[in-house]
């Protein structure tokens, strides 16, 4: 996968993929503020299209920035502190 969005990073170059990854973030916030704000029903295709979208498009940011092991880092230093701040929380997950 990832030489697949290389050749499409190398196709279309940094500068277009970046204004397109601007675009699917903004249809990802879309698509999850008609459930919030709307309270329609998720449809969990649409969102899960737009979530591969914004995936695709940051994975190729973070190519292009070398981005990849200062992302891992700092998502495992984010999920470490939330977990942190669950254990003094009366904690319940939420059924969606």
């Amino acid at each position: 996968m990832k030489q697949k969005l290389q050749q499409i990073l190398d196709h279309y170059g940094p500068e277009a993929q970046f204004e397109q990854f601007r675009c699917e973030v903004a249809e990802l916030g879309l698509a999850l503020s008609r459930l919030a704000i709307h309270n329609q029903k998720i449809n969990i295709d649409q969102v899960a299209e737009e979530i591969a979208d914004v995936m695709n498009m940051a994975d190729q940011f973070c190519m292009t920035h070398r981005l990849t092991d200062r992302i891992t880092v700092g998502r495992m230093e984010k999920i470490e502190r939330q977990l942190g701040r669950m254990q003094n929380e009366n904690y319940r997950p939420k059924n969606l």
